[in-house]
């Protein structure tokens, strides 16, 4: 089980206290036997009358050769600390009482008994039972290769806070996320780096959380919450810290937005989680495109023409969007769409029913092709010329209703089109009349030819 949140910030409020960081290395897990295999590398080499301590006991430590350099080790009895050039000081048959491997605190203290460095770690940073150590990273530890007595092993990360969406669409705790970009030449492995917030939560980097912890040379890597709830505020002050690496801190989120690098600036993006930061515009873009006016290349009455538009819903919670032809009055059926993401870019094709006009109720000329909503409004002029036949018609909706509503699906991307099309078919009553008199004369023939097959 791992500390208590009030444990950690005393930690953190105690490590932020010391001057610099004085535990280097610790080496709490060996793989196989841990008796006389552990270690504490510490960036003193002079520890006369030091003692460490862990949550449950204190060790006084005992010089066993001194090295006239920058890192001192300390080790339990029997450890093999041939070839290693730091001083060398024992704790006795064990570093406090065992360097614990699910977690531990490691208290430094010098010879007036005044605490010099505070280290604290756990199993998921790393370091466990895989033959590697814990590294210091300023206030954190990070898992590293083996090196004690030398300062090779601090490694420095090419690695930065890029873009995190505080306030998802949906479940907060499923769906934040904090992407990083690696900056520099070198692949990178950030198992058991540490996320920390504001009030000292800790989400650590591993394949629970991301779905790999190797980030190569311009690469993203997106940690994902989760489940963890709370660790991105949405409201109030907040700063995230890479493990000493790199922070942010922001305040305010707005829903479905992520916070982006540009540079050295922040700004509130559309999220784009795993690639490139890329400034678009929250603003809504409604943008027509070419009519379907059919063979004639007009637009009557009692017809249906086809009308082609784009469709950029922006940073707005509305959704319905409305087709129609109007002058001083509306002269078509309304058609509807809504458009249930935004920040996608999407082109429809949608059918307008013109009315028929058979009461001569409009004139024919000038009128608007409207495309209304989202917060916009666009119009773009047609001619809308008499009916062709105004006899009675009837009709027939194939696939479409003009007046319906189409609600698109979710889990479209940028380059996808939505062609939504449809008609409205009309046939006059003289045509039905004549294709009527045919089946007539069919049926009769029919019967004729049968009554004279029985009476034969």
């Amino acid at each position: 089980m791992l500390l208590s949140m009030r444990w950690i910030i005393i930690l953190l409020l105690l490590s932020a206290a010391v001057e610099a960081k004085v535990i280097t290395e610790i080496f709490y897990n060996p793989s196989g036997e841990d008796n006389n295999f552990e270690y504490v590398e510490v960036k003193l080499n002079n520890l006369s009358g030091y003692s460490i301590s862990d949550l449950a006991s204190s060790d006084n430590l005992t010089l066993i050769s001194y090295y006239e350099g920058n890192f001192s080790l300390i080790i339990e009895e029997g450890f093999n600390h041939s070839g290693i050039s730091a001083s060398i000081y024992s704790a006795g048959a064990a570093i406090g009482n065992n360097l614990n491997n699910d977690y531990d605190v490691l208290f430094l203290k010098d010879r007036n008994g005044t605490i010099i460095d505070v280290a604290y770690y756990h199993s998921d940073m790393g370091g466990n039972g895989n033959n590697k150590s814990l590294c210091a990273m300023d206030f954190s530890f990070i898992e590293c290769d083996r090196n004690p007595g030398s300062e090779g092993e601090t490694r420095n990360f090419t690695i930065k806070i890029n873009e995190f969406l505080p306030d998802p669409e949906g479940d907060d705790a499923v769906n934040e996320w904090i992407e990083l970009y690696n900056y520099g030449y070198e692949i990178l492995d950030l198992e058991g780096v540490a996320l920390i917030d504001n009030s000292g939560k800790e989400i650590f980097i591993s394949s629970v959380n991301t779905n790999d912890t190797i980030i190569g040379p311009n690469g993203y890597l997106v940690v994902r919450m989760n489940n963890f709830s709370g660790f991105l505020n949405n409201e109030d002050f907040e700063k995230i810290t890479l493990n000493g690496i790199d922070e942010v801190s922001y305040s305010g989120s707005r829903e479905g937005l992520s916070w982006a690098r540009f540079g050295e600036i922040w700004e509130k993006s559309v999220p784009s989680p795993g690639k490139e930061n890329e400034q678009k515009s929250l603003d809504t873009k409604i943008k027509f495109g070419n009519l379907d006016l059919g063979r004639d290349k007009t637009a009557r009455f009692g017809e249906t023409i086809y009308v082609r538009f784009e469709v950029f819903r922006g940073d707005t919670t509305k959704k319905a969007v409305k087709v129609y032809i109007k002058g001083n009055q509306t002269v078509s059926k309304i058609s509807s769409l809504n458009l249930d993401n935004r920040f996608v870019k999407n082109e429809f094709n949608l059918p307008v029913q013109i009315k028929d006009n058979c009461d001569k109720k409009f004139k024919a000329g000038n009128y608007f092709i409207v495309i209304e909503g989202l917060n916009e409004e666009i119009r773009k002029p047609i001619d809308v010329l008499n009916n062709k036949d105004c006899k009675e018609v009837e009709e027939i909706v194939a696939t479409t209703n003009a007046n319906k509503t189409v609600n698109l699906e979710s889990g479209l991307s940028e380059k996808h089109l939505n062609t939504i099309t449809g008609s409205v078919v009309y046939e006059a009553t003289d045509v039905k009349a004549e294709r009527a008199g045919i089946y007539f004369f069919c049926i009769s023939l029919i019967l004729l030819l049968i009554y004279l097959a029985l009476s034969g």
